[in-house]
């Protein structure tokens, strides 16, 4: 991978796994909560997974029915994803979707992805592009403004994830870049990590593992870590 197909990525940080061959985590609590936003296909839907990680999410989608394609800026995912079976491609979403064609696909995926680009407004207008009229995007992404955060700011630090992520969302700024470009919200979902109870797991039973909590809509800005959504394109 040459340095031009990473302009828009910090490889210091010891985060960032782009260069890396990335674990497989299919017991991720996004994957579940996504799952669940998904809707049901139409009998010939296709659906887009971008930065798509190991294409633990690409089997979710393949498993309600959809026809899957992958997308990833790292080379060892897209071979794995190749491996698998899916239609991949080794893209920079910061570039756009140009590969595609308008309303190709009934369903797009980018989950805790979003964060991560610069060009985060022209992904969400290349989304809606090639959704078909009434198609569905399911976006998850941290929660710029959740407790933890707002303490470090009071104590003057930078958000705890400066330098890995380059863009900072709340709910309303997601929300209403998606608005801006056409999205109707239908759905949101706001979860948290159990802080005790995976303190205890951890410590005491040596469980790697973390339970997350759904949080209620009103406790959502100040106690929820991530934000999921589900919008559609209108039309059909």
């Amino acid at each position: 991978m040459n340095a031009e197909d990473l302009k828009y990525v910090n490889t210091a940080h010891p985060k960032q796994d782009v260069h890396k061959l990335r674990p497989h985590r299919p017991g991720l609590f996004r994957f579940e909560v996504a799952a669940g936003l998904v809707p049901v296909p139409d009998g010939s839907s296709r659906a887009l997974d971008l930065a798509g990680g190991m294409a633990e999410f690409a089997k979710v989608l393949s498993s309600k029915g959809y026809a899957v394609t992958f997308v990833d800026l790292s080379e060892n995912n897209v071979r794995h994803a190749i491996d698998l079976g899916y239609e991949s491609y080794k893209m920079d979403l910061n570039e756009g979707l140009a590969h595609f064609g308008h309303s190709t696909f009934g369903c797009v995926v980018i989950l805790e992805i979003i964060e991560h680009l610069i060009k985060a407004e022209y992904l969400i207008e290349e989304i809606f592009r090639v959704l078909k009229p009434g198609g569905s995007l399911i976006l998850s992404t941290p929660n710029a403004v959740w407790l933890p955060e707002r303490l470090r700011v009071l104590r003057g630090l930078a958000p705890a994830e400066e330098g890995y992520h380059y863009r900072f969302f709340t709910e309303q700024t997601i929300k209403k870049m998606c608005i801006r470009e056409g999205f109707s919200i239908t759905e949101t979902k706001f979860s948290t990590p159990a802080f005790g109870v995976n303190l205890f797991r951890r410590r005491v039973l040596g469980r790697s593992d973390r339970i997350h909590l759904f949080v209620p809509d009103w406790a959502a800005p100040v106690l929820a870590q991530t934000i999921y959504l589900h919008a559609k394109k209108p039309g059909a």
